[in-house]
Formats: structure tokens, sequence, C-alpha cells
């Protein structure tokens, strides 16, 4: 009976210390406010797979903090390209090229070769898909107000 007794206040004590430490550890963490939540990364609206399903673009919010990053995964390679603050992303008929913009620069990246084709002072753009082509249009936002058209498969231009 002396030996289930010692047994009995062994097992209380630790599990006393136990209760204790674990009370201790929690009360060391900063309790969680309103604008802890407004810190926190999330999921985006805009999300989109390549036609031949080889890509696929995503962004997350608030990453880094008070600014975008636009995820480009590799399904093949398992492999991302993180753009911050990419916005307005979209891939070409042929899934070879993601098109996308950072304030006022269009970016037209190559997604086996990553060449990237920039312009600066852009408005706008729209993508226009052809039986054979994609055509690129480009609002420029310069003194002339340009209107640029890009064949992005033989990349030529013309304003």
């Amino acid at each position: 009976m002396a030996q289930k007794n010692h047994n009995l206040a062994v097992y209380l004590f630790v599990l006393a210390n136990l209760t204790f430490l674990s009370n201790a550890i929690q009360a060391q963490k900063p309790p969680i406010e309103v604008n802890t939540f407004q810190r926190w990364p999330t999921l985006g609206i805009a999300a989109w797979i390549s036609n031949n399903g080889a890509y696929v673009f995503y962004t997350i919010n608030n990453y880094p903090v008070g600014s975008s990053t636009l995820m480009i995964y590799n399904t093949k390679a398992n492999t991302y390209n993180n753009i911050i603050n990419g916005q307005a992303v979209k891939f070409t008929a042929d899934s070879r090229k993601v098109i996308f913009m950072i304030s006022d620069s269009l970016f037209i990246r190559d997604l086996s070769s990553q060449v990237v084709q920039s312009f600066t002072q852009v408005s706008r753009y729209s993508l226009h898909h052809g039986k054979k082509n994609d055509w690129l249009l480009i609002s420029m936002n310069n003194a002339a107000k340009e209107l640029v058209i890009v064949n992005l498969k033989s990349q030529t231009f013309s304003s």
C-alpha cells in the first residue's frame, strides 16, 4: 500500500509540475489581436492554369507585409518564380509566355528560357489569341499616347 501511495504522490507531483510549466510557457506568448491578422499572408483571388497545364499562377496578398507576390509554379520542374507586386497576369495561348505588370511596367517572360522583355510607361494592355498568333496591344502612357501592337510569335512590333 505504501508503494501505491508513493507512486501516486510521484504521479501527482509530475502532473502538477507539467501543468505549471505548460501555463508558464503559454504565458510567454503574446496575445493575438486584430492587427495581428492584418499582417498574415492570404491567398489572392486571381489564379490560373496555363493551357498545357505546365504552369500555374496565383497571388499571395500581404507577402511581404504591405505587398503581394505573384507565384508562377512550374508543375513539371516543381519550381517557383516569385514576383513581388506582379499583377494583371495572363498566359499566352501556347503556354510559352506569361505577361504581367508591376506598377507602370509590362513584362513578357518566356517560361522556358526565363528571358524577360519589358516596356515602361504602360497604362494598360490586352492579350488577344488569334488562330496562329497571340497579339499584345499595349497602351502607352507617354506624351504620344502610342498604341503598340506586338506579335508574340514573331516578336514584331508596330506602333
